[in-house]
């Protein structure tokens, strides 16, 4: 019997037993509405929390796509290491695209002297020499691999560089000298400092700070004090180009009387100078220049006034006219700074058939020079090593120094000297050399291979050398 068929039942009969029946049947009707009713409430609750759960599932896979490209560009840009790592910095040999400038293998165009040469034959060695080694460099305030620059040395495809982050273990080494990032370093020092990571500095000369007069003061010293003042700080240790140089770093950290935290640890390096054979394809005017005097003197460096190029050309106008017309001097470097008074000398008639400036010289070329001049003059007012005082001891081509301390210490000797800036004292050093059949052999200078050198600073890495001095 249906619910209708039921009612109508009751609502036939009559009594007070029909009539308590009818109340609880209307009360039974009443709760099966409530209930009905409560029925749907869940249901519209339930269809809600469904369509909620949608949209957090929906939201779930949304984050989980972003986490997952998070991954893949943490991937791609972050290098995983599972070891400690030897980081090299090459921040200023890649930004200015020397990539293999002055390494000494077959194919190289141009022949690059001073720190540039430093730089890119002992990264060439260590890493020839030594496992885990990557060189880095600082880019938009971070340290980034520089795969730039070893698929230039290396040769083959370039690979996208990839964030360093520094971990226990790891050594850096600030081998070339980029002063205008020196506060994105003194960041990464900070940031080796407090993760169990070693730092080295090498120190190529403190020439800026011991002759700031020489220097463009505005532009270069604020640069250069700050990258030094930030190793002498923050590094765990420098390394020098010469004991000279360790001697003079020593004295200005004790005249600045800095703080730090943990002693500084002072070494000193031989640096290397190999000379490369080569198919000798040398500039017909350089070879007409060279082989048109009895003695062609050879300068090397970049032309600028601490050189002492100034000198040389007044100690030549002050020799008599005889000695003058058989001289030649040759001078090869790339144009430097505050150079007006050389140029101008350069036009006199005096010097138009008996010097030459040669500013863009090939390895060839140069190897060339040092092989068929007769002597080299170094005229420095100061250097952090001198580098052509040893190459040209490789070809045993005699040396005429000014008497300042790296150059006595890199020649022992074995040189003829003159008063430092002083144009009358090397006029009567040429002079003299001149009339003098016999010369300090420069073939006994100690002269070191690039590897040699490398192989110096590994061991100073690898803890095998003690330290030349600790500051405190």
């Amino acid at each position: 019997m249906s619910l209708k068929d039921y009612y109508r039942q009751l609502n036939s009969q009559s009594g007070v037993k029909a009539f308590i029946k009818k109340r609880l049947f209307n009360n039974l009707l009443k709760e099966l509405v409530e209930q009905e009713k409560e029925i749907e409430k869940q249901k519209e609750i339930i269809e809600t929390q469904t369509r909620f759960l949608k949209e957090k599932e929906m939201e779930l896979k949304k984050q989980e796509d972003s986490i997952c490209a998070i991954t893949r560009h943490i991937t791609d840009t972050v290098l995983l290491r599972d070891k400690p790592c030897l980081l090299i910095d090459m921040t200023h040999v890649t930004a200015i695209g020397h990539w293999g400038a002055g390494l000494l293998r077959p194919g190289d165009k141009i022949w690059m002297t001073g720190i540039r040469r430093v730089v890119n034959n002992l990264f060439h060695q260590i890493y020839n020499q030594s496992e885990n080694v990557i060189p880095v460099q600082q880019k938009s305030g971070k340290l980034i691999t520089s795969y730039s620059y070893l698929s230039h040395m290396e040769g083959g495809e370039e690979r996208i560089d990839q964030t360093i982050v520094l971990q226990e273990g790891d050594k850096i080494i600030l081998l070339d000298d980029p002063w205008e990032d020196f506060a994105a370093f003194s960041h990464t020092l900070d940031m080796a400092a407090d993760r169990g990571v070693k730092s080295y500095g090498i120190v190529h000369d403190l020439v800026p700070v011991q002759f700031p007069e020489i220097c463009n003061n505005e532009t270069v010293l604020p640069k250069y004090i700050g990258w030094h003042h930030m190793l002498l700080q923050k590094a765990d240790a420098v390394i020098c180009v010469s004991r000279t140089t360790a001697d003079a770093l020593i004295a200005y950290y004790e005249k600045l009387r800095f703080v730090r935290t943990r002693p500084l640890s002072v070494y000193s390096f031989h640096v290397g100078a190999d000379i490369p054979e080569g198919v000798q394809s040398v500039r017909e005017e350089i070879r007409r220049f060279v082989e048109g005097g009895k003695f062609t003197f050879l300068m090397v460096g970049t032309v600028e006034p601490r050189k002492g190029h100034i000198v040389a050309l007044q100690a030549l106008q002050k020799l008599t006219e005889t000695m003058r017309k058989d001289c030649r001097l040759l001078i090869i470097g790339k144009n430097g700074w505050q150079n007006e008074n050389v140029c101008s000398l350069l036009t006199l008639p005096e010097f138009r058939e008996t010097a030459l400036w040669i500013s863009d010289a090939s390895d060839e070329e140069l190897r060339w020079a040092y092989a068929h001049t007769h002597a080299l003059i170094a005229a420095s007012l100061q250097e952090g090593f001198g580098l052509p005082l040893v190459e040209a001891a490789h070809f045993g081509l005699p040396l005429i120094c000014s008497d300042i301390p790296i150059f006595k210490e890199v020649t022992q000797g074995y040189a003829d000297y003159f008063n430092v800036m002083d144009a009358n004292a090397l006029a009567k050093c040429l002079m003299k050399w001149m009339q003098t059949e016999r010369h300090p052999d420069s073939r006994k200078i100690p002269v070191y291979s690039w590897e040699e050198s490398a192989r110096e600073v590994l061991d100073i890495l690898e803890g095998k050398t003690i330290p030349y001095k600790v500051l405190q």
